[in-house]
């Protein structure tokens, strides 16, 4: 691989969650064409990602970001410069049911993931935005009740608003579907702002289920990259060999 750090002229990307396994193949494959700030909530390990990516030859930079706190994401945007322009924003944080606290599983992947789109929009120049969901959001039956509560997730009572809409409990499996199902509904209602309100933006939604595959970071990745591509002048490069499942 040719030395890409000492590159002046790349335009900006952003992966949120950059320490994950998928993040940081993410950031991998963003930075053949763009130089990378990597956002997590774990700013040592953002840190020592950075340093392995420069040694291989990237120009990245580490970012501490927790999207569950709006200070902290409202510093991460503001500490971007505006040359290099932010071009791409790949967010893959989120939690699993492993996570076990129900309301935490949706503070993360439902008002973090929202708080990042809604502070990205006005950082971003002529971009696009991918948005890391699950399949199982379409295990949620009967949502239509829920759809103005969850297309709010910032009412002062919208836990407890959200409890008392599930008498039988909320467990962190129901939770993990209810906050993908609302990450899709915020990704459709995105891409029509961005789209039409705002020349030259778009934004996607990328499912996945290969998570639990060694290879899972790579599949997830093609599909971000197929995203991506969806907007020309941000398109990466794809041409890398992907590994086979084990």
């Amino acid at each position: 691989m040719s030395d890409r750090s000492v590159r002046d002229n790349l335009p900006l990307a952003l992966v949120m969650g950059a320490c994950g396994g998928m993040g940081t193949a993410c950031a991998r494959r963003m930075g053949q064409r763009y130089e990378v700030v990597l956002a997590d909530i774990d700013g040592e390990g953002a840190q020592a990602l950075a340093n392995r990516l420069r040694a291989e030859g990237f120009k990245v930079r580490p970012a501490q970001c927790d999207i569950t706190d709006a200070t902290s994401v409202s510093a991460l945007f503001a500490g971007l410069t505006k040359e290099p322009a932010l071009r791409a924003l790949v967010h893959v944080v989120g939690l699993s049911p492993a996570a076990r606290d129900w309301r935490h599983i949706v503070a993360v992947n439902l008002q973090g993931a929202r708080r990042v789109a809604e502070a990205a929009l006005p950082a971003m120049c002529n971009g696009v935005g991918v948005f890391v969901s699950s399949l199982a959001a379409h295990a949620v039956t009967g949502p239509e009740v829920l759809h103005s509560l969850l297309d709010a997730p910032f009412v002062a009572d919208f836990f407890e608003r959200l409890e008392a809409a599930h008498p039988d409990g909320i467990d962190p499996v129901r939770a993990y579907s209810l906050s993908k199902y609302a990450l899709n509904r915020m990704c459709r209602r995105l891409a029509a702002a961005w789209t039409l309100g705002f020349a030259g933006y778009a934004v996607g939604l990328v499912l996945s289920t290969a998570l639990d595959l060694p290879s899972g970071p790579v599949i997830v990745w093609v599909l971000v990259a197929f995203a991506l591509g969806w907007h020309g002048a941000t398109r990466p490069r794809i041409d890398a060999p992907v590994p086979e499942p084990h």
